[in-house]
């Protein structure tokens, strides 16, 4: 089936907040006398899961749900702070918004953060929902989602930069492409097998275009597609990269 609605994480995939996360989470600490992260542990945490880095920071369960208040707080008077991932972001989102019937966003910030970041970088008009404060059972979230937009699971493509985003969809029976520019790294994602892998808000497109062209292609001719066109792209970057060479050599012969 066609991919009728197409749903974003927030943090790390659409909005570059990982620095600000990690320095609210830093005077948060300082203010509840709980264990810093510093620089040289910020890797090795993007390749855990959520209930990892909790047990890596020995931070109680029961403590979360102040962090993360205090946390969006935080962030909702910084958001001016807030950058997108990429400068061209409302380009990729009007040519996606011809291809689906919704676009938006489902995510553990808070709404208004999110609007905010919507206004200032010109894409509220293409975003017909924004759900916030999704921390715990994404799964729920996003069925309750599908099913509030009347479409099953199958019509629906979440685009996430986390683990946990890829576990959910996989128990919820939707698909997920999951950005290796976010929070967790590339091969943390791939050992949750996401329905897709990307590195391009490009590729983002590509996979739209061509399941809802050839409805009856599974995941793995997607992939296949995807694969054909990014061996293009290199071949193509390849090409101009020779060229300049030669333009270099023949300025100085």
């Amino acid at each position: 089936m066609a991919y009728r609605c197409i749903c974003f994480d927030f943090d790390g995939t659409l909005a570059d907040t990982e620095g600000m996360v990690f320095r609210i989470y830093n005077e948060l600490a300082k203010k509840y006398h709980y264990a810093p992260i510093d620089t040289s542990r910020r890797e090795q945490i993007k390749e855990m899961s959520a209930q990892e880095i909790l047990r890596h920071l020995d931070l109680p369960f029961y403590q979360v749900f102040r962090l993360l208040y205090e946390g969006r707080r935080h962030m909702h008077n910084r958001q001016e702070e807030i950058v997108a991932i990429q400068e061209n972001l409302p380009a990729y989102f009007q040519m996606l918004s011809k291809e689906v019937d919704y676009c938006g966003i489902l995510t553990s910030n808070s709404a208004d953060t999110v609007r905010d970041f919507l206004w200032t970088h010109q894409l509220a008009p293409y975003v017909d929902f924004v759900e916030g404060g999704a921390m715990f059972s994404k799964r729920r979230r996003l069925l309750k989602l599908c099913r509030k937009l009347r479409i099953s699971a199958s019509q629906m493509l979440y685009v996430g930069d986390e683990t946990r985003d890829v576990k959910a969809c996989r128990e919820a029976g939707i698909d997920i492409a999951a950005v290796d520019w976010g929070y967790n790294t590339k091969p943390a994602l791939s050992r949750c097998h996401p329905t897709y892998e990307i590195s391009e808000f490009s590729e983002l497109i590509q996979i739209v275009q061509y399941h809802n062209r050839h409805q009856e292609a599974k995941p793995q001719k997607v992939r296949r597609y995807l694969q054909k066109m990014q061996r293009k792209q290199h071949k193509a970057n390849d090409g101009k990269k020779d060229g300049k060479l030669r333009q270099h050599d023949k300025a100085f012969s």
